[in-house]
């Protein structure tokens, strides 16, 4: 165990004597409580002052926030979480620099909660043929699904291409696209999102085609 260690530590020594960072593993914490506290520390194993250190979630670096504090100093760095939400769900990166060198870490947080919304569909004009995009996105943890509904005959049902008359359908994850849109499209509709934790999130809106069909001009 000395042994790898010593080893290690002798990969990141440049030749000049100066060492490259070597970020220390660190553990993520699954399922976490909504509400509760949790934080990652972030250290090196090697590297020759001065060091620079950066979080970044999901690719994009962090600062300070109401609830996301960074205490760093000569030893390392502790991003602390003061209190959690499913926003906070995503892979949290660490990376450690100087002049001689640049490693990183990487942990994925998981955070069990009710959905929120990131997108929510919205009141849409389009032409006659051409495509409608739509989306319905939100966060948390299992991941959410989406199902999408249409207002028919006094009440809500799941909407397929049942209802299309020569358009195409295609749904992903949380976006619903139909080309060649036609007038059935008309109408009011409805996104639900769920994933066993509640609240679910609900949201409605109108689809209106505009235009004339070519074979009633």
């Amino acid at each position: 165990m000395i042994l790898s260690i010593v080893t290690l530590c002798l990969l990141y020594i440049g030749a000049d004597g100066q060492e490259s960072p070597k970020v220390v593993p660190f553990t993520s914490l699954v399922k976490t409580v909504i509400g509760s506290k949790t934080s990652f520390t972030c250290q090196s194993l090697t590297g020759s002052s001065p060091l620079e250190i950066i979080w970044f979630k999901d690719g994009k670096k962090l600062f300070d926030s109401p609830t996301i504090k960074i205490r760093t100093n000569e030893d390392g760095s502790m991003l602390i979480i003061t209190s959690i939400s499913s926003m906070h769900s995503g892979n949290y990166t660490c990376s450690i620099s100087n002049p001689y060198g640049q490693d990183s870490f990487t942990t994925e947080l998981l955070v069990e909660g009710a959905p929120n919304w990131i997108e929510k569909p919205q009141d849409t004009k389009i032409q006659l043929h051409e495509t409608l995009k739509l989306q319905c996105s939100s966060s948390g943890y299992p991941k959410p699904k989406v199902i999408w509904k249409k207002f028919k005959d006094s009440s809500w049902t799941n909407f397929s291409s049942d209802y299309l008359s020569g358009s195409n359908l295609k749904q992903f994850d949380d976006e619903l696209i139909i080309t060649n849109v036609s007038r059935d499209l008309n109408g009011r509709y409805g996104c639900s999102v769920s994933n066993g934790i509640e609240p679910d999130l609900w949201s409605e809106f109108n689809v209106v085609i505009e235009g004339i069909n070519i074979s009633q001009r």
